[in-house]
């Protein structure tokens, strides 16, 4: 079936965000939500995307400290279980590296067959150009709540590898979305709160491509798609590139303003009922909201973090609490207390936001954990 025309005017509700276990009527709690994120550059200096964005947020900054070393299978077959115990409901990757490149695509095969063994959804942030019809069934056969979310900038060939930096790559994403297109069509489900979706088609709004939203929309209706579109993070590359993407006072808030209206889950679908982000703590304005979904945030080298996409990783490591389940269970309870400790800190000294990566004071939190680092 085609979302083109049953059901365009609807809303749509990505599986496994916030909004779809409110529809549910499922309770959330702090730990709701395991993000492992993924940085812009590994300890050795490699790359961990194939793609170079001009809006990336760490492409220029994200580099792991020396010594640093990712977590094993070994690892993740205790804390997923352990996350399970806690009422986990869902794995996200996030973080500015690409999960389906290089040594990462068996490093996620293995945390979404781990997850799928324990009854958990995973939710993965690509750009599409690996996601290949045999890679989209390797990980449907692991795991059959997989989510992917793609992000496609402009359906203009010159625009669209002006923008991530890599010639001759445009042709590749568009072949890919025909398979995705097939399998979307199987797992739709349309209830009376919208159209629930396993797939999301998104776009980085910038001067460069707001003029083409509706272009994109319809794209992504034809890949049976949720579309979303999002405002730039401006940090690392986007800052660095900020005269292609928001030169002028008031883009960012039109480009703000331009995502809530045309994304097809009516506005940001990862944001709890409080405003905040859904993958990270339960806190507004200092307060904490226990019954908002929230959730525990990681690296890959297991470095606790407030947010997925800042730079600065927190002291408590996960890696050296894990020998059993049990002690997993426990540092994964003691890794959210001190994340939500910070998040509350964080709105205290700085202001409330729905985005600490969009905060008005971004500088200054950056700053402010590396001296908690110190």
């Amino acid at each position: 079936m085609s979302t083109a025309k049953n059901g365009s005017a609807q809303k749509f509700i990505i599986k496994g965000t916030p909004s779809y276990y409110q529809m549910k009527g499922e309770e959330t709690g702090p730990f709701s939500y395991m993000t492992i994120c993924l940085l812009g550059v590994t300890k050795n200096g490699k790359r961990v995307c194939n793609n170079n964005c001009i809006f990336c947020s760490n492409w220029e900054r994200g580099r792991m400290r020396a010594g640093d070393s990712t977590l094993s299978k070994e690892d993740f077959s205790k804390i997923i279980p352990a996350f399970r115990k806690l009422g986990g409901k869902r794995i996200v990757t996030m973080g500015d590296g690409e999960p389906l490149y290089g040594e990462n695509l068996d490093y996620m095969l293995e945390i979404t067959k781990i997850a799928g063994e324990h009854g958990i959804g995973v939710t993965i942030f690509s750009n599409g150009r690996l996601l290949t019809k045999d890679i989209l069934n390797s990980f449907d056969r692991l795991n059959d709540d997989v989510v992917f979310i793609i992000n496609i900038n402009s359906l203009d060939k010159y625009t669209y590898e002006k923008t991530i930096r890599v010639p001759g790559s445009f042709e590749g994403v568009i072949e890919n979305s025909r398979y995705w297109a097939e399998r979307n069509a199987r797992r739709i489900e349309i209830t009376d709160h919208g159209i629930v979706s396993q797939f999301a088609i998104t776009m980085v709004l910038s001067i460069a491509n707001e003029g083409k939203i509706e272009d994109m929309k319809e794209f992504a209706e034809k890949c049976n798609a949720a579309f979303l579109c999002t405002s730039p993070m401006m940090t690392g590359s986007a800052e660095k590139n900020k005269s292609l993407i928001a030169p002028a006072i008031g883009d960012i808030r039109r480009l703000e303003l331009l995502s809530q209206r045309w994304s097809t889950t009516k506005g940001p679908s990862s944001r709890n009922l409080c405003g905040t982000c859904g993958y990270i703590g339960g806190y507004a304005s200092g307060k904490k909201l226990s019954a908002e979904p929230g959730g525990i945030t990681f690296d890959l080298y297991g470095n606790a973090r407030p947010c997925g996409y800042l730079l600065e990783g927190l002291e408590f490591n996960i890696r050296n609490n894990v020998k059993t389940v049990s002690n997993a269970v426990d540092a994964l309870k003691k890794m959210n207390e001190i994340e939500d400790k910070i998040l509350k800190d964080i709105y205290e000294k700085f202001g409330f936001g729905p985005c600490l990566m969009r905060h008005e004071k971004l500088p200054e939190i950056e700053e402010y954990l590396q001296s908690l680092r110190a």
